[in-house]
């Protein structure tokens, strides 16, 4: 297929289209997967994925418009997610840190 697409300030290529049928309750209707492969990572280091669109007979302009729409929402809420994860782990790292360091400090005492 190889069709030039960008999400949001990522430039990407379609790949390919798969199905997936639904499976209530988690997926309630089938759904048409465009894979897409980005010219480079972006922050969430994702280099592919799939963008989930409803089921229907696309027009080449319709399919790159949804795609876009949905690929730039579902984009987005990955690199959110990517963000508040790393901020987490940031933090968890942070105290982890501190709390070796009152270890060593109660260590310290003993030698």
């Amino acid at each position: 297929m190889n069709e030039k697409i960008q999400l949001l300030d990522y430039k990407c290529t379609i790949t390919h289209i798969l199905t997936r049928l639904a499976n209530p309750p988690w997926q309630p209707e089938d759904q048409l997967l465009v894979n897409v492969e980005f010219e480079e990572p972006h922050p969430a280091s994702i280099l592919s994925t799939y963008i989930a669109i409803p089921v229907k007979d696309y027009s080449k302009g319709e399919l790159l418009k949804v795609v876009k729409e949905h690929g730039d929402e579902q984009l987005a809420d990955a690199i959110t997610k990517h963000i508040k994860e790393a901020e987490k782990d940031a933090a968890a790292s942070q105290r982890k840190a501190e709390l070796q360091a009152v270890a060593k400090s109660i260590e310290s005492k003993f030698e």
